[in-house]
Formats: structure tokens, C-alpha cells, sequence
């Protein structure tokens, strides 16, 4: 029997619509923790799926939530394209809180890739709303919703917040003055819809603290430009919130990216391996290798900097294994912009040990990775290819 497009079918012709719904929840619980390829793989899959709830309320809701899942497997490797479709994905939720009066529908593609493509690179106009609609109006739309909507619409603002700091056009000095009313629009919100709802379930006390550890040092520098002691100030907040070893390790590891005094930085460093290290020890379940890999990469820039000869050797086998963790990830599919930065440090440490050629090769394979992620590491790939043009 051929289906006509308006009618609706279970996904499953054996389940009822409630198994389903808990079927396609499950699945995406499941596919955040996936490889990147199998987790894009099971997000097609589930969208399919859901265009066959009859609940519209449900059906917006899946769609929002797979959408914005999708958008940030993007994340790290091309924060412009994560961008993008998360500004897609809210306004998308804008519509059906009828917060905008753009239609903008994430049902009507054939698969996420087709989404995808439809999205386009122009910065949308909708960019420009955001900083239109203070997030008091937006509370107030959506207060009927359920809480596990309006979690999805925070932390679509959230992610998006997050890469804005990440992209060159957004955060320079200066470019971070001129957008400072959509950071704190987007932040701001995020930030009310989380505490709207975080006494009511642990997890959205926890994306509250990661919010407050991702912007607000970056929201107090926007407003008091220079002052990195206050700054440092809004970072330690963050422990009051959660002081697991995780999180002191971040802590002291995004003080040491603000502090400007070398000898302190290593001090921070060398403190943030130490605790690392000990986490590993004693198989903290927070034990993160990405960020273990910047700790150790942070620790040997340092080393240069310093020209703490003695600590040479320790500095390349740590910044070693943060470039053999980059490739592991390569190798399931996976990138990130930190990744050129691995390569850059190791090619300096070899070349101060002598070691020419390999440092070559190194400094060619950052430059090859800074030029794929421009969008957030063009002074990066300045320096790498003056250190080239000086050296080799």
C-alpha cells in the first residue's frame, strides 16, 4: 500500500508510539557516546525514525535534538559549520515558540547530510535577532515546555556560545568588542534557561558549572578588558560548583592560558599533570585525554619559552604523546583545531635537540592542520610558517 506524505505510521509497526519514543530517546543517550562516523551514522538513522511520531510537540523536539547532536559533531574541526547549523537548529525552536516569524522546518530533508548542504555559509540574519530579545522574553515563551525541551534549546545556545569564542571573526580583542551584545545574548540565555530548571535534575546543574567555566571569565573580559586577575577570579567560581580533581585540573590549566607571567605558568603547568597524572592513578572516572594532551602540550610551550634546557627531554616525551593521541583520533574519524598545536611544540623541541628533518616534518604537518582550521588558528599558522621560513 503506497503511504501518502501526510500520513503518519509508528515506526515500528509492532510497537506502540510510546515504545518508539523511548526507543529514539534511548538511541540518542546512546549516540553521544558513539565514534564520530557511527555517532553521524545513528543520528541519520534516528531522524528518519522520527518523522513518523505523530506527536508534533515530540516530533519538533527529536528534530531539534538530533539536529543539534549532528551540528556538533563539527565541533573542534570546523567551528564556522558548527555555527551555522546550530543558529539553523534554534531558530528552528524560535518558530515553534513562536519567537520569530521565519519558518524554518528540520523535517522536510531528505537526511542531516541534505540539512547540511541547505545551510549555506552566509552569516544568517537571524544571527542579528538574537541580540534583540533579552532572555527574560525567551523564558517566557517557553515556559510551558517541558524541561527536557527547554534543556535542548540551552544547551543549543550553549554550543553555539562556544564556538563563537572559537572563531577568529567573533574573538580578537577587537572583535570581541564588536560582538559583545550577541556573547552576552547567547550566554546570558543559556545561563536562564539552565538555571530555570537545574534544581530539578543534576544534569542541568552540571551544564550550568560547564557553562560558567567556559564563559565567564570570557564574559568578564568582554566587560572589563585587561583585567585578568578578575578573571581568574570568575574561574575559581567555578570549584564552589564541582571541586573534583577534573575540574581543578581545568581550572588551573585555563588560569595558565590567561596568566602572562611565565614562571607562574609553569607552576600551573606542572600542577595540572601532577593532578592529571594522580587521576589516572586511581582511575578517576573524569580522566579526559584530549584534555590531558593540552596539559602536557601547555607544560612543554612553556619549557621553550623558558629555555629550561633541563627539561627538554621530559617536555618532547610528554608533547610526544599528545601528537600520538592527535593520530588515534584521526584514525576514528575525529580532529580538532588543538591538534597543529601538538606538532608545532614537538618540531620546536627537536630542533633545539638537533634533531632538523624531524622538526621539518613536524612544522609541515602543523602548518597542514593550522590551514585546515583557519577559522581559529590563523595567528597560529602565522608562526608556524615564519618558524619555518627562519629555520628550514
Amino acid at each position: 500500500m503506497k503511504i501518502k506524505p501526510e500520513q503518519s505510521i509508528p515506526v515500528n509497526q509492532t510497537h506502540t508510539e510510546d515504545i518508539a519514543l523511548t526507543e529514539i530517546s534511548t538511541g540518542l543517550k546512546e549516540a553521544v557516546k558513539l565514534p564520530l562516523e557511527k555517532k553521524k551514522e545513528t543520528l541519520e538513522k534516528i531522524y528518519q525514525q522520527i518523522k513518523h511520531v505523530s506527536s508534533s510537540a515530540k516530533l519538533n523536539q527529536y528534530a531539534a535534538e538530533v539536529c543539534s547532536l549532528y551540528a556538533k559533531t563539527y565541533y573542534g574541526d570546523d567551528f564556522t559549520k558548527t555555527k551555522q547549523l546550530l543558529l539553523n537548529v534554534l531558530e528552528f525552536q524560535f518558530y515553534n515558540a513562536n519567537l520569530t516569524s521565519r519558518k524554518i522546518d528540520l523535517k522536510i530533508f531528505d537526511s542531516l547530510s541534505s540539512w547540511e548542504t541547505s545551510v549555506g555559509v552566509d552569516v544568517p540574519a537571524f544571527e542579528g535577532d538574537l541580540t534583540k530579545i533579552a532572555p527574560e522574553s525567551i523564558l517566557k515563551a517557553i515556559e510551558n515546555l517541558k524541561d527536557e525541551q527547554k534543556y535542548v534549546m540551552g544547551t543549543t545556545f550553549q554550543w553555539l556560545g562556544y564556538c563563537l569564542q572559537n572563531i577568529g571573526a567573533y574573538n580578537t580583542e577587537e572583535n570581541r568588542q564588536t560582538h559583545k551584545n550577541l556573547f552576552f545574548a547567547v550566554d546570558g540565555t543559556a545561563e536562564a534557561i539552565f538555571k530555570s530548571i537545574e534544581d530539578r535534575d543534576e544534569k542541568y546543574y552540571k551544564e550550568l558549572t560547564e557553562l560558567h567555566y567556559n564563559t565567564g571569565h570570557f564574559l568578564h573580559r568582554i566587560k572589563n578588558p585587561g583585567d585578568i586577575e578578575g578573571a581568574c577570579r570568575a574561574i575559581n567560581k567555578v570549584l564552589e560548583r564541582d571541586n573534583s580533581l577534573s575540574m581543578q585540573a581545568r581550572v588551573i590549566n585555563l588560569k595558565n592560558c590567561l596568566d602572562k607571567n611565565m614562571q607562574n605558568r609553569l607552576v600551573y603547568a606542572k600542577t595540572t599533570l601532577a593532578i592529571r597524572k594522580e587521576m589516572e592513578r586511581i582511575k578517576d572516572p573524569g580522566v579526559n585525554p584530549f584534555l590531558y594532551a593540552n596539559a602536557k602540550n601547555v607544560y612543554a610551550s612553556i619549557v621553550i619559552d623558558l629555555k629550561k634546557e633541563d627539561e627538554y627531554e621530559e617536555a618532547e616525551k610528554l608533547v610526544l604523546e599528545s601528537c600520538q593521541y592527535a593520530k588515534e583520533e584521526n584514525d576514528k574519524g575525529n580532529d580538532h583545531s588543538y591538534f597543529g598545536g601538538y606538532f608545532s611544540i614537538r618540531a620546536k623541541l627537536r630542533l633545539l635537540r638537533g634533531d632538523k628533518e624531524a622538526a621539518k616534518s613536524d612544522i609541515d604537518e602543523a602548518i597542514k592542520r593550522f590551514t585546515k582550521h583557519k577559522e581559529s588558528s590563523q595567528d597560529a599558522l602565522d608562526k608556524a610558517l615564519d618558524f619555518k621560513k627562519l629555520n628550514f
